[in-house]
């Protein structure tokens, strides 16, 4: 919470003020990418050609 004493502005919670533009944009969402992107990966991993023909005759 931004709180104005005169010209100055000062921050009464412990953290930094978000830069403008920057509202919409969340810390964990390079977080919740990199997650993806490793699950993705494991699932390759371990996937094998008759798994993708099973699942695709679905």
């Amino acid at each position: 919470m931004i709180r104005k004493d005169g010209d100055v502005e000062s921050y009464t919670e412990a953290s930094s003020p978000t830069p403008p533009g920057q509202e919409s944009v969340s810390p964990l969402d390079m977080v919740s990418q990199a997650v993806e992107e490793m699950a993705d990966n494991i699932e390759q991993a371990f996937t094998t050609e008759d798994d993708e023909h099973k699942h695709s005759n679905r």
